[in-house]
């Protein structure tokens, strides 16, 4: 492959669920932390390109067969408290706070003929119609009223006019019904991410006694029918928007922006006095063993991981966070005769900044 290419392919680096990279021999040996690798790298991508200046923002990634959500707060994305949700079961795989939802530029179409509305998806129709496809899709839609130059128009106009005489209406309108139950979808799946969150059990003191505001001040789009929808989005919640530079490919621009990551995984016996990392090769004493706690294994492995970063050359100051960390009592003759604690920590996920847009005003 390095032949074909003509270049020389160094160390490959595979993006995880929390936005950070691993080695390709450590996906080998962890490869569930690669779910959700997608969305990251979206997430990625705005954290690369993007000008927004708010504090709070919404991110919306508008695909072809789904929609990505993922929030900021204050300058920071969220992360899932408990590990990734997959079909609805907690993973504990650290990963970024995402919601994807049945809604893009390939959405199958449906006419209530009761409501007089248009309902999308979840399903994928295909391609659309301009681009060769057999069923109408919301990209038609916007090429159709000239809102977008993909594919062949003639062909889309055609499909739209045979399926507005057969339900009585204008073409004009019913394309118009397809953008606006577009829009109101994606409106409802950003109210429905920030009602669910604003219903989070509050678990330090520090959110008890000042809640932080989550609520978006702004929207920054990326995907290919970003630029078609995101403002109508963002006219529905009164927000200003930002839609990325080279939006249709953000999601790559993330992937390769992001920063490697690095971390350790400390082993400690309280019944042995010995603590032991890998990755730093290190092999030390605990002093008053009895008294070490899971905290006490949480902090060490936090400076640790300062001071491997260091030593590799990487950023020492960046935020600390706990991936994965467990803990059991050894018993010998219905005894307990010690402790053995586990703890993964890694620098919080990076990313490079390249660039960036321009933030459009609500019109």
């Amino acid at each position: 492959m390095q032949k074909q290419l003509g270049v020389t392919i160094g160390e490959i680096l595979v993006l995880k669920a929390d936005g950070g990279t691993m080695t390709l021999a450590d996906s080998q040996d962890r490869p569930i932390e690669t779910i959700l690798s997608g969305p990251a790298a979206s997430i990625m991508g705005v954290r690369a390109l993007a000008e927004c200046q708010e504090e709070n923002f919404v991110i919306v990634d508008i695909g072809g067969t789904t929609t990505d959500l993922a929030v900021v707060v204050e300058g920071q994305v969220l992360f899932e408290r408990s590990g990734a949700t997959i079909l609805g079961y907690k993973t504990l795989v650290p990963a970024l706070l995402t919601r994807s939802i049945g809604l893009g530029g390939d959405s199958a179409l449906h006419f209530c003929t009761e409501e007089q509305k248009v309902i999308i998806g979840p399903q994928r129709a295909g391609l659309p119609v301009c681009r060769g496809g057999a069923r109408l899709t919301p990209t038609d839609a916007a090429v159709a009223l000239g809102l977008a130059t993909i594919g062949d128009k003639t062909r889309a106009l055609a499909q739209w006019q045979r399926w507005a005489k057969e339900l009585g209406l204008a073409w004009q309108e019913l394309a118009k019904l397809v953008l606006e139950a577009f829009t109101r979808q994606l409106t409802e799946a950003v109210e429905n991410l920030y009602g669910e969150l604003e219903n989070v059990p509050l678990y330090t003191i520090s959110e008890v006694l000042n809640p932080p505001q989550i609520r978006p001040q702004a929207v920054v789009g990326l995907g290919a029918p970003a630029g078609v929808f995101v403002p109508r989005l963002a006219e529905n919640l009164h927000l200003p928007y930002e839609i990325v530079p080279f939006s249709a490919g953000a999601n790559a621009i993330g992937a390769g922006a992001a920063q490697p990551t690095i971390g350790v995984t400390l082993h400690a016996d309280t019944e042995l006095g010995t603590v032991t990392i890998p990755e730093m090769g290190y092999q030390g004493t605990l002093e008053r063993p009895l008294f070490f706690t899971q905290e006490k294994a949480r902090d060490l492995a936090t400076t640790k991981t300062q001071e491997h970063a260091q030593a590799q050359g990487y950023d020492a100051t960046a935020q600390v966070y706990v991936v994965e960390e467990e803990h059991f009592n050894m018993v010998r003759g219905f005894r307990t005769v010690g402790q053995t604690f586990t703890v993964r920590t890694q620098l919080r996920p990076q990313v490079r900044k390249i660039g960036g847009g321009q933030s459009n005003e609500q019109g």
